[in-house]
């Protein structure tokens, strides 16, 4: 009985890479950009890669079918790892251009790995204050500059990984006089997830991550693994009736891979596609 109960925890405690706080990137699929834990990059392999997302949704708080678009490149060495992120996201008349520089750092202990991990973050928040229903605050364009702090710790035993990320520790806010336009949200990001190893050389993967920011997100998701060549996994965010679909293809001979991602928002009749390509240099 024990064991069951222990293999039925392991089976919930679970995080797909492909969607949440292990995604190393910030989320293109959903516009969480605090959904970050800088800890996993420890255990990647150097690479440079592109991503994009469209979004199909238009209304007074939404440009026309916004484009996403982000590009980064990721150094591993014996002294640790070391990535550059930078991004743009064209959402309203809210947009957003960041840079993220970050460090990680594994090193093993008498019963699995830990991994640290921290990223500096620029914000460039640009607003049409034109477009606000605020006349007071109409000024037309203007930039906002908002640094912040993300911190993550990772460990990993056998095919168990448990993470913990405090993303946007600063929480600036973007200001225009006493009211604010913008903030990095706090959070804090829980997770975990376990890979269970099937026959014919497949890879099972649930998860459940437990988000505290402004209100509580709670994830759970199912992965599907063949080698290391085919990855796809179904996310669903209960708390906001949001769901994922990812598959994602490493091209055999190659150091080529490739992703792609649905995301459905339920409440609000939102849907975003991202597609992501990935070369690694070794």
């Amino acid at each position: 009985m024990k064991r069951f109960c222990v293999a039925v925890f392991l089976f919930s405690m679970v995080c797909l890479r492909s969607g949440g706080q292990n995604f190393q990137r910030y989320n293109l699929a959903d516009k969480d950009w605090f959904r970050y834990n800088p800890a996993r990059i420890a255990e990647d392999s150097s690479a440079v890669y592109t991503m994009a997302k469209y979004s199909f949704v238009s209304n007074e708080f939404y440009a026309e079918n916004p484009l996403d678009i982000a590009v980064g490149a990721t150094y591993v060495s014996p002294y640790g790892a070391f990535f550059l992120d930078l991004s743009h996201d064209g959402y309203s008349y809210y947009g957003r251009h960041g840079m993220q520089l970050g460090y990680a750092y594994s090193f093993k202990l008498p019963r699995g790995r830990l991994s640290i991990g921290a990223a500096a973050s620029l914000w460039v928040n640009r607003a049409q204050t034109d477009k606000l229903p605020y006349p007071e605050l109409n000024k037309g364009v203007r930039m906002y500059y908002a640094p912040d702090l993300s911190l993550g710790l990772e460990w990993t035993y056998m095919g168990l990984r448990v993470g913990l990320g405090a993303a946007n520790v600063v929480g600036t806010k973007s200001r225009e006089g006493a009211d604010v336009l913008m903030q990095n949200p706090r959070a804090i990001m829980a997770c975990a997830s376990y890979d269970f190893s099937l026959p014919y050389e497949l890879h099972l993967k649930p998860m459940l991550q437990i988000g505290f920011c402004s209100s509580t997100s709670f994830d759970l998701g199912l992965g599907l693994g063949w080698r290391n060549v085919v990855d796809c996994s179904v996310t669903l965010r209960a708390m906001e009736l949001i769901y994922m679909i990812n598959a994602g293809v490493n091209v055999p001979g190659t150091k080529l891979s490739f992703t792609a991602t649905y995301t459905r928002a339920i409440l609000h009749s939102q849907q975003f596609v991202s597609a992501g390509i990935c070369y690694r240099l070794k």
